[in-house]
Order: C-alpha cells, then sequence, then structure tokens
C-alpha cells in the first residue's frame, strides 16, 4: 500500500483579508485559484496508488483543523491509540479511521465526495474500494509535514498575521523542524 504527498507551492493571490476571522480565513485569502484551470493540481496525494487533488486556495484552508488537531496531534501523542478524523472539504470530504502501534499506521477510509481525476470520472468508487491503508506511521508523518513545509514559509511571508491564530502555533508545532529531504530551494516564498 502507498502514500505520498507531492505539494507544490502556493500560488499566491496578492490579496489578504483585512480582519481574518480564523486560520482557514487568512490562508484562503492569500492562496491563488486559477479558474479557468480548476482541474490542475496544487497538491496530489496518493492513497493506495490512487490520486487524489487537493488545492491550496479551498481544500488546505478548510481541512487544516482536522490536519492539525484530528490527525496529526494524536498520531505524535501517543505511540499507540485510534482516532478519526472527518474531512469537512466538499472536494475532499470523508472520514478516516486511524488505529496506530509499534509504528504502523492502519487507514480505514470511507470517501464521501472528492475532485475528479484526470478523466473527471468519480474517483469515490474506486477509492472505496481500494479503502484500506497500511503504512510506516513516521514515513506517513513525514508526507503531510513536507506538506505543510510546503506551506509555512509561503503564508508567513504573505500574511504575518497567520502567526496570531492559535491554530497556527498549533500547526507549527505538529509541523516540528524541516522534515529531511526537504527542498527548500523548490518551496521559497
Amino acid at each position: 500500500m502507498s502514500f505520498k504527498i507531492m505539494a507544490n507551492t502556493p500560488r499566491l493571490s496578492g490579496i489578504r483579508s483585512q480582519q481574518p476571522e480564523d486560520l482557514a480565513d487568512c490562508l484562503e485569502s492569500v492562496f491563488y485559484w486559477d479558474a479557468s484551470d480548476s482541474y490542475s493540481a496544487d497538491i496530489l496525494m496518493v492513497f493506495n496508488d490512487i490520486a487524489v487533488r487537493l488545492g491550496w486556495k479551498y481544500d488546505v484552508p478548510i481541512i487544516i483543523e482536522e490536519l492539525v488537531d484530528d490527525l496529526m496531534t494524536p498520531l505524535l501523542a501517543q505511540p499507540e491509540g485510534t482516532s478519526r478524523v472527518t474531512w469537512p472539504s466538499s472536494s475532499f470530504r470523508g472520514q478516516w479511521d486511524l488505529e496506530w502501534r509499534r509504528g504502523c499506521l492502519a487507514v480505514q477510509a470511507d470517501w464521501w465526495d472528492v475532485a475528479c481525476g484526470p478523466a473527471r470520472e468519480p474517483l469515490e468508487p474506486l477509492l472505496n474500494k481500494n479503502s484500506t491503508l497500511r503504512v510506516d506511521l513516521p514515513s506517513f508523518l513525514t508526507e503531510w509535514r513536507h506538506l505543510l513545509w510546503a506551506m509555512i514559509p509561503v503564508a508567513e511571508q504573505a500574511a504575518p498575521e497567520v502567526k496570531q491564530f492559535a491554530m497556527w502555533s498549533r500547526l507549527r508545532s505538529v509541523a516540528g523542524p524541516q522534515p529531511i529531504g526537504f527542498d527548500k530551494a523548490r518551496h521559497k516564498p
């Protein structure tokens, strides 16, 4: 089984929310989205060899709390346990039941709505047919950390106010130091 995240550096909109209500609002306002190219992917997550698209502008801000509080924090806090993540984005919606111990992670995913594949075919049936993922826990965490580190310097430079949100502190905590192998040159703000 495979799990991989490939993230492009977020493109900036040049616009900032004047008084963002929360971290999600702040991130959504600074990230760019090209409406004429809605099928391009900012991020590709490979789940059991199936590529799932995510966008910096509309997916990441919407799932950031679940990513930090429901996925990363429990996995980092205990050497073994269970957790449930309910992804709320309209193009990345589903539920993951997690169980981990001795450095291994099992994910039982139930996919509800996912952005279409390159041929615009629905991915949910294929993902639900291949819904059990078993991976090395440290590798899984590293993939998510690479995603966070692709965003951190860009967001901090484009919107220094991100640092005022408690969620940003929690995000920086679970992101840890830059992962080994992180390409700093590729992810410059």
